[in-house]
C-alpha cells in the first residue's frame, strides 16, 4: 500500500473517531435545570468545543438564545444543542428540563378541564363561572359570527348567545396578545368577570375557541374558574387525503376541515391527480393500461391533447372557484390547504394529455411506464409548469391563499438524474411563483450529482428507502414526519394500516421518530407530522366503498394525533380514558 494512501486512511479514521467522540460528548452533557428565578438557559461547558442551544420543542419558553418565558405552571421543556470543534459538528439528543411556573398548584381547586388535546398549563381556580340566559360575546375576529352560532347549538334552548360590540360587560371577550406565539392563546375564567382569551394571533384565539366549546360540551352552562395557557408542541399537524383516486364531494371535506379545526390540526394536504397504480393487472390479461387504468385530475383545467382529452376528471371535479372558496373556508378555521399535482409518476392524467411525453427509458416496474413521464425531456417540466401556472398566475389565482404547495415526485421510476433535474426544475418554478414548494422525499434513493434544490422547501419523510431523516435534515429541507410504516392507510387494504394502530400510536408514537431516526423534539427543520389515507383499492380493486366508509377512520386517527403534535409526548390519560 503507498504511503499516501495510508496517510489518506489514517487521517480519515482519525476524522471518524473525533466525530463519535463529539458526538459522545454531546449526547452526555450536565445539563443544569433552572432556578425559579433565571432568565437564561446555562448552556453546559465542553472543553476545547463550542456549544449552543439548538432548539427547544416550546420555543415560546426557551428561545434559540436561551432566553426563558416562564409557563403558568411547571412544564417540561426538550433542549437541544449543537457543539462544534475544529470542522466537526455533533446535534445532541434531547436533554428534559422541568422549567418553574409563576403558579404553585393549591389544593381544593378545580382539576384540569379534559378536552383533546389536553391543556399545557392549567391553574385551577375555584367554583364555578355560571353562564348568563344571554351571553355576550365581544370580539373582533372573522370566527366570532360562526363562534357564536356553535355556542347556540350546544347551549340549552331557554339561552341565547349574542354579539356585542362593548367589551365591558361582555361575558366572554376575545383580544390579541403580542407577546404570544401566533397559535398559543390565554384563557382566564373567573366566577364575577366570566371569560377573557387573549391570543398571539386570529389563530390563537380561534384555538381557543375549540377549548371553550369542547368544554361546553360537557357542561353547558358553566365553566370551571382558572386560568389556562396552551400552545402547540409542533407547527404542523396534518391530514393527508387522496381525493384524486376516490371522488370526493366538497361539501365532505369541508366536514373535515370541521374535524380537524375541532382538534386544531392544521395542515390538510389534498392529493389530487392519481391513477390506479397496478397496471399490471391490464398487462398481464393482455390489455392496455394507458387506456384502461383508472386516472383522475380533480380539477377544473384548460389543458387539452390535439385529439381533445381534457385533464379534468369527468366524474368529479372542483371548479376553480369551489377550490378557492374551500381554501378560504379552511383557512378560516385555522387550516391551511396544500394541493397537490403528483408528477412525473402517479402522472396517468398527464401522459394522456401528452402521449409523447411518456417516458421510454429504462426503467423499474415497466409495466407501469404508462404512468411515468419523461423526466429528461425539457417539454416535460415544460408542460407540468404550465399546468401550475394555471393555478399559481392571473388576476384571481386559484391557489393565492394557500402558503405551500406540493409538487408530489414520489416513485418515479426513470433515471436518478432525469428525475433529480426535473425536481429541481419544478420546485424552482413555484419557489419564482412565491409560494413554498413541498415534495415526497425521494433523494436518498435517487442519488446522483444535479443538484436538488433544498432552502425554502418542505419535505414529506414517506418511506426510509426513499429518504432518509438526517440525510434530508442535513441537506438543508424542511422536513414533515409522513412515515408509511406508522401513519400509512390504505382502506380496505391489507397492508398500511395505521388505523388498527391507533391505541399504539397514542401510546408510543412521537412526531420526531422517523421510522429508525430520532430528531431531537424541538428540530427547527422539523415541521410536524401528516397521516396519510391512500384510495389504492379502486378499479380492478374496488371493495365498492365511499368517502362516507372513511369517516370513522379519519375522526379515530385526528383526535389521537392532534394529542400527540399538540401535546406533550406522554399521554395524560389512558387511550381508554
Amino acid at each position: 500500500m503507498r504511503l499516501s494512501t495510508i496517510l489518506s486512511l489514517v487521517l480519515f479514521s482519525a476524522t471518524t473517531l473525533m466525530a463519535q467522540d463529539l458526538q459522545h460528548l454531546a449526547d452526555n452533557l450536565k445539563v443544569k435545570a433552572p432556578s425559579a428565578k433565571a432568565k437564561r438557559i446555562s448552556v453546559p461547558f465542553v472543553k476545547g468545543a463550542e456549544v449552543k442551544i439548538l432548539a427547544a420543542d416550546y420555543e415560546q419558553f426557551i428561545n434559540e438564545k436561551g432566553r426563558i418565558t416562564r409557563p403558568l405552571t411547571d412544564t417540561p421543556v426538550r433542549i437541544s444543542f449543537l457543539l462544534r470543534k475544529g470542522d466537526q459538528s455533533a446535534i445532541s439528543k434531547d436533554y428534559e428540563i422541568k422549567l418553574k411556573g409563576t403558579r404553585t398548584a393549591k389544593a381544593g381547586t378545580n382539576p384540569k378541564p379534559q378536552i383533546i388535546p389536553e391543556l399545557l398549563n392549567w391553574d385551577g381556580g375555584r367554583g364555578n363561572f355560571t353562564l348568563p340566559k344571554e351571553l355576550k360575546v365581544y370580539g373582533k375576529s372573522d370566527f366570532i359570527r360562526e363562534f357564536i352560532r356553535e355556542l347556540n347549538a350546544i347551549l340549552p334552548d331557554d339561552y341565547k348567545a349574542v354579539q356585542t360590540d362593548e367589551m365591558k360587560g361582555a361575558h366572554f371577550a376575545f383580544g390579541l396578545l403580542k407577546s404570544l406565539d401566533a397559535e398559543a392563546y390565554r384563557l382566564d375564567i373567573d366566577k364575577e368577570k366570566g371569560v377573557r382569551i387573549a391570543g398571539g394571533s386570529a389563530t390563537g384565539l380561534y384555538w381557543a375557541s375549540r377549548t371553550l366549546l369542547q368544554m361546553l360540551v360537557q357542561s353547558p352552562t358553566a365553566l370551571p374558574c382558572g386560568e389556562a395557557m396552551d400552545m402547540p408542541r409542533y407547527q404542523l399537524r396534518g391530514i393527508m387525503l387522496d381525493v384524486a383516486r376516490l371522488p370526493i364531494a366538497l361539501d365532505y371535506i369541508e366536514d373535515v376541515i370541521r374535524l380537524m379545526a375541532w382538534y386544531k390540526m392544521n395542515d390538510l394536504h389534498l392529493h389530487l391527480n392519481d391513477n390506479f397504480i397496478f397496471h399490471e393487472h391490464y398487462v398481464d390479461a393482455g390489455e392496455d393500461p394507458f387506456k384502461k387504468s383508472y386516472a383522475a385530475f380533480r380539477l377544473e383545467s384548460e389543458m387539452k391533447g390535439k385529439d381533445g382529452t381534457p385533464l379534468t376528471a369527468q366524474d368529479l371535479f372542483y371548479t376553480k372557484r369551489q377550490f378557492r372558496k374551500l381554501v378560504e373556508f379552511a383557512a378560516e378555521r385555522g387550516v391551511n390547504i396544500v394541493p397537490e399535482f403528483d408528477a412525473p409518476g402517479h402522472a396517468l392524467s398527464f401522459t394522456r394529455v401528452r402521449p409523447d411525453l411518456i417516458s421510454q427509458g429504462p426503467m423499474n416496474h415497466v409495466k407501469r411506464r404508462c404512468e411515468m413521464l419523461d423526466a429528461a425531456n425539457p417539454q416535460t417540466l415544460s408542460y407540468v409548469s404550465r399546468v401550475w401556472d394555471e393555478y399559481l398566475q392571473g388576476s384571481n389565482p386559484t391557489f393565492a391563499g394557500c402558503k405551500a404547495v406540493h409538487i408530489g415526485a414520489d416513485e418515479f421510476f426513470g433515471a436518478a438524474e432525469d428525475y433529480r433535474k426535473f425536481a429541481d426544475g419544478l420546485l424552482g418554478h413555484i419557489q419564482e411563483r412565491g409560494h413554498t414548494p413541498r415534495i415526497w422525499g425521494s433523494l436518498s434513493a435517487k442519488r446522483g450529482n444535479t443538484p436538488v434544490r433544498a432552502k425554502g422547501v418542505q419535505m414529506n419523510l414517506w418511506s426510509s428507502g426513499w429518504a432518509r431523516a438526517w440525510e434530508s435534515v442535513n441537506q438543508g429541507y424542511d422536513v414533515i414526519n409522513t412515515n408509511d410504516g406508522a401513519l400509512y392507510i390504505v382502506p380496505f387494504a391489507g397492508y398500511y394500516r395505521a388505523d388498527y394502530n391507533q391505541k399504539g400510536l397514542y401510546e408510543n408514537w412521537v412526531p420526531n421518530r422517523i421510522a429508525n431516526e430520532t430528531l431531537p423534539a424541538g428540530h427547527p427543520q422539523l415541521l410536524g407530522g401528516t397521516f396519510a389515507i391512500w384510495n389504492d383499492e379502486i378499479d380492478r380493486l374496488h371493495r365498492g366503498y365511499g368517502a362516507i366508509d372513511l369517516w370513522s377512520t379519519i375522526g379515530n386517527m385526528v383526535d389521537v394525533l392532534s394529542q400527540k403534535m399538540w401535546g406533550q409526548p406522554t399521554p395524560p390519560r389512558s387511550y381508554d380514558e
